[in-house]
């Protein structure tokens, strides 16, 4: 009796019933999956709307789940990736099927360098750590320095790790 009790009520809940609208809402980096996970905690069963929260496996593939696997619907992604993906013939997507939606903040960036070394001109041909294909500042990284016309050699630490690199002259920026 007490099953069949708990098999009504489940029915009746409101919290149990099936969403109108279900959203598979990928971040992009572990960072960013807390930032999901918020929205999902906050804008869960407003309307019928349920937001499924799904770890990605950084920027590019992020964006590239999203444009082609079925259940990822939306995507918290740093803008310049499309930007990124586009200028090195990654990804080939009608405008109309992508859009931008809201800002949720902004990242600082910070370039480090040789003491020697005193403007963004003379960093061409150095060895430059830009992080790894998986990390944002690697998309960055890359669109900054190409947009400036800078031919680098890429060392692929960020973060603690390229800080360590420069100040042992393994990498020069």
């Amino acid at each position: 009796l007490a099953a069949f009790l708990f098999g009504i009520v489940a029915i009746a809940s409101p919290v149990l019933a099936a969403p109108k609208t279900a959203i598979g809402m990928m971040a992009d980096t572990p960072s960013n999956f807390g930032v999901v996970l918020r929205l999902s905690a906050g804008l869960d069963h407003q309307g019928g709307l349920r937001i499924l929260p799904i770890a990605g496996k950084g920027p590019l593939q992020t964006l590239n789940d999203l444009v082609h696997l079925k259940g990822i619907d939306a995507a918290l992604l740093p803008s310049d990736v499309l930007a990124y993906a586009r200028i090195n013939g990654l990804i080939d997507v009608a405008p109309e099927k992508l859009s931008y939606l809201v800002k949720l903040g902004h990242h600082d960036i910070h370039l480090l360098a040789r003491k020697d070394i005193q403007s963004l001109q003379e960093l061409a041909g150095r060895r430059i750590a830009v992080g790894s294909p998986i990390e944002p500042s690697y998309i960055t990284g890359h669109l900054l320095l190409e947009s400036a016309g800078i031919a680098f050699e890429e060392v692929p630490l960020g973060g603690a790790a390229a800080v360590k690199a420069v100040a042992e002259g393994q990498a020069d920026a």
